[in-house]
């Protein structure tokens, strides 16, 4: 599923409607959580290569990475910033609004009886803020010590939050991603009721659409072909 986020994230800095060129809205790879906060990519434990100057280091480089690749001159200016998260086997964002000076935890997932906020959720979006400061300071436009003290971490209250739905968090994430612009009331079209099921249905197969026949897919030639055949389109 990380490689459909991933994919998901290229397809949306890709489209204009995401207003990405307009230094809205930036959305990152799993990679990066991954490099700064899990012990995965270093062997599953902490070793020699897991230290927080490496972690730093390689979080860093992913971003100059995914932005270069997105043909973006500077992250300066950019409102949203979006970090997918996976951890416990669970889908979630931390999202950095530069705008509201907040950043933001958004899962569906309400805190289950007898889990803590840091229990769940640790020092994650502390420490991809800091590094994004850092990133930011080495990139020429650091912020100030003041900007820095206003920022709040913030676990956003949706009313479609639940505690039953386990399976679809990716599905959840991706949409999240996908209408979020910084509104902390927005309607994304979850109703935290049966309909939600055919709508997540519905989500599923536009977002494997989107991604199969993206030109990002580099094989999204040959699927479109085989789909005309299918269903002989013209």
């Amino acid at each position: 599923m990380n490689n459909v986020i991933d994919t998901f994230a290229r397809i949306l800095n890709d489209d204009p409607d995401q207003s990405v060129k307009s230094n809205l809205k930036f959305y990152f790879s799993t990679i990066l959580f991954n490099m700064l906060c899990q012990n995965e990519p270093y062997g599953g434990s902490q070793d020699s290569q897991a230290t927080e100057s490496k972690r730093l280091e390689n979080f860093i480089l992913s971003v100059r990475h995914e932005y270069e690749t997105a043909g973006v001159k500077s992250l300066k200016g950019f409102h949203l910033l979006f970090f997918p998260v996976w951890s416990g086997d669970h889908f979630y964002l931390i999202v950095i609004n530069q705008k509201a000076k907040k950043v933001e935890i958004i899962d569906n997932l309400s805190l289950p009886e007898g889990i803590t906020y840091d229990d769940k959720y640790k020092t994650f979006a502390e420490r991809t803020f800091e590094a994004w400061t850092i990133f930011s300071e080495q990139e020429g436009h650091p912020l100030r010590k003041a900007q820095i003290s206003a920022y709040e971490i913030v676990l956003l209250e949706m009313p479609w939050k639940n505690r039953t739905n386990k399976t679809d968090c990716g599905v959840y994430a991706m949409r999240h991603m996908e209408t979020y612009k910084g509104n902390q009331t927005w309607n994304c079209g979850f109703k935290n009721t049966d309909e939600d099921k055919d709508f997540i249905c519905r989500l599923r197969m536009r977002y494997g659409t989107e991604i199969l026949l993206s030109v990002l897919n580099k094989r999204h030639e040959l699927m479109y072909l085989a789909l005309k055949r299918a269903n002989q389109v013209e």
